[in-house]
């Protein structure tokens, strides 16, 4: 068999399979548990007789159409649900990238199809998979999109560096022209921005400076405070025991919430429109 789905053996429903709802950008979707029941399904044989067969836990094919129409067993599927994540594009088509399902072909012959295999599709809707894969074969599919995510974490962290430096240079431009907004430049960040840019250059942004203090002088309920300072300037007060990760989310929600505070039409606004201060 070549490494393109089987469209001509026929599952349950012809060849329409159940719908994958449309899922936030992203996201992942989880197979669904097969039914826990009497999996033993009889067949009708083309050409006379019958096939007693256990259906697999993990196929979620109701075979009915097997069961109706008859079927000759090297047609035979058993089929998972399928699992990928799903995009929208800027044009709004949505696309699939890894689609993959649990398959196998119990009556073939002369290739890997005949055991549990998986049905690995990168591009998820040219239905071109990758092989009859193995679970270590995935597992080894596994390691290279980890390592590929490693890669796209640090490239968007280069990202959120870039974009600090170019909110930088805009407000050098500014102090040249004599239009410096002083200790507002932190009015200029976008959501997303205080979300994102080094926690440093937040700091020099907002004008703001860290001071630590006993874990006890913070209330039970909040990692850190912010208020302004007798010169202006703003002050973020967190316990000396925070860990680093905790020291950078307290201060990117203080920020966060100090710039929706004095700019709510940023949070409000069309996703679309928020990359705009």
């Amino acid at each position: 068999m070549s490494n393109t789905v089987q469209n001509h053996v026929k599952p349950s429903g012809g060849l329409v399979l159940p719908a994958i709802p449309t899922q936030p950008t992203g996201e992942a979707q989880k197979p669904a548990e097969a039914p826990a029941a009497d999996r033993t399904i009889t067949y009708p044989l083309i050409g006379g007789g019958f096939m007693a067969l256990e259906c697999p836990t993990w196929c979620t094919l109701d075979h009915a159409d097997d069961v109706r129409d008859g079927i000759h067993p090297v047609d035979l599927t058993h089929e998972g649900d399928e699992i990928s994540i799903d995009f929208t594009t800027n044009e709004g088509t949505q696309e699939r990238i890894l689609s993959a399902r649990i398959t196998q072909f119990p009556f073939s012959s002369g290739d890997a199809s005949s055991y549990p295999h998986m049905a690995l599709m990168p591009d998820g809707g040219s239905g071109e998979t990758l092989g009859y894969l193995t679970a270590a074969e995935v597992y080894g599919e596994i390691a290279r999109v980890r390592t590929h995510l490693r890669n796209l974490q640090a490239m968007a962290d280069q990202l959120a560096e870039a974009c600090a430096d170019e909110h930088a240079k805009f407000h050098r431009s500014l102090d040249q022209a004599g239009r410096s907004p002083g200790r507002d430049k932190w009015l200029s960040l976008r959501p997303d921005d205080v979300a994102t840019m080094p926690v440093t250059y937040l700091l020099d942004c907002f004008a703001a400076r860290v001071v630590e203090c006993e874990p006890d002088d913070i209330p039970a309920d909040m990692l850190a405070t912010l208020k302004k300072g007798d010169d202006g300037e703003l002050v973020v007060k967190m316990p000396r025991n925070l860990t680093q990760p905790l020291r950078e989310r307290a201060v990117r929600d203080l920020f966060s919430q100090h710039l929706r505070n004095h700019r709510p039409d940023l949070f409000t606004a069309p996703a679309a429109q928020r990359g705009q201060a």
